[in-house]
């Protein structure tokens, strides 16, 4: 990337891309093509890779590896939820990962099959001056097999497409195929670290591969991103189960009992709340801390109280009205005629019941549309704490 390059990717951050593709007027010795891409990546990755986004001297991936890495910051707690010496990260791709985790190794190893992408995280890692990588362009099984190094943590993060490029859901459909791979790997370290897609069905992945024993779902603002799978020899085999919500100004934790409660049902009381991404992604209910908390219903998963739970981990509302589904009665809550919809184990849409209420986006009244434990509709109306 000459000078030239890199002052025009600076100067047009955060230009149209389509009038400069259009733009006559160019530099001498400006890698036109190169500079655009670049300049689109950057503006897509602006809020995921903030490192990425303000160093120039950095060179950004095609669009498929920028939409699969991980974020700085969910990058940065994996790599923290362990102390180790050695790590090895076998799917390299974009390296986000890899220069979270060179970060708190004394050696780290980075392999990836992609030799495009090799290339640019050699270039990355230097201009970043990290020098504990070691750096190998080769397929994850081949490079097990050339290899006996035992290491204190193995991440692996497979792609989640086929050769048709539709996305898969199980953890023996991953390239590499996470299930074979495991008889090359378990002998190899402490602690194997999978980051899954959040789409996965966690029971499923548990049946393919026995040996976790810790699911992390993480939730970037509340917006479920990352499902990591780990299998810690050190730890005993229950499987332990922690939903975590990275916000802006901290990052909220919660682990599910391992002994099973009894879940308590109630018809609403005062407060009403909403769990968080990723722990509705959990769905581990029998396991969820419920102190003081009511049910509404079996399959609504939204609880209630009569006092106010502090610190709870999603949403809290107070509840003014319980109402049926009836447009009239409904309205009268709504002066300007909006209000944030929800619905939960309910059988009509929030398109359909905008479409049949005509009840707009906005406001600060918040209807749940949901049902109670005895199978009969509800309109919980609420204000949001």
């Amino acid at each position: 990337m000459n000078k030239e390059t890199k002052d025009y990717i600076i100067n047009n951050l955060d230009s149209d891309l389509s009038k400069l593709a259009l733009s006559k007027k160019k530099p001498a010795n400006l890698d036109f093509e190169f500079a655009l891409a670049q300049i689109s990546a950057r503006q897509r990755i602006k809020e995921k890779l903030v490192r990425f986004y303000t160093n120039f001297d950095l060179i950004l991936p095609a669009n498929l590896s920028l939409e699969q890495c991980s974020s700085e910051k969910s990058a940065e707690y994996k790599a923290n939820l362990y102390k180790y010496n050695s790590s090895l990260d076998l799917t390299g791709g974009m390296g986000i990962d890899s220069i979270a985790f060179a970060e708190k190794a004394q050696s780290h190893t980075y392999v990836e099959i992609n030799n495009e992408l090799v290339r640019i995280f050699e270039h990355n890692a230097a201009a970043l001056n990290i020098q504990n990588i070691r750096i190998e362009c080769s397929p994850a099984e081949e490079f097990l097999d050339n290899s006996n190094e035992i290491y204190d943590l193995i991440f692996i993060d497979p792609a989640r497409r086929d050769e048709k490029g539709n996305k898969t859901y199980f953890l023996s459909h991953t390239y590499p195929n996470i299930v074979e791979l495991y008889k090359k790997i378990e002998d190899r370290c402490g602690i194997l670290m999978i980051k899954a897609s959040p789409m996965l069905d966690i029971s499923q992945a548990c049946k393919e591969l026995p040996e976790i024993n810790k699911v992390i779902v993480l939730s970037i603002n509340n917006e479920c991103k990352e499902l990591i799978l780990i299998v810690d020899r050190h730890a005993d085999s229950s499987i332990e189960y922690l939903a975590v919500d990275i916000r802006k100004d901290c990052i909220e934790e919660l682990k599910f009992n391992k002994c099973e409660i009894n879940i308590k049902y109630s018809n609403p009381k005062k407060y009403l709340y909403e769990p968080n991404s990723s722990i509705m992604k959990i769905g581990k209910w029998e396991l969820f801390p419920q102190e003081n908390l009511y049910k509404i219903s079996k399959n609504s998963h939204l609880f209630s109280s009569e006092i106010l739970v502090h610190g709870f981990s999603g949403r809290s509302f107070e509840i003014i009205a319980e109402e049926k589904y009836d447009k009239k009665a409904l309205l009268k809550y709504l002066p300007a005629g909006k209000a944030n919809i929800s619905t939960r184990n309910f059988p009509v849409s929030v398109a359909e019941i905008r479409k049949k209420t005509g009840i707009k986006d906005g406001g600060d009244i918040y209807l749940f549309f949901t049902k109670l434990e005895d199978n009969s509709n509800v309109v919980l109306v609420c204000r949001k704490l």
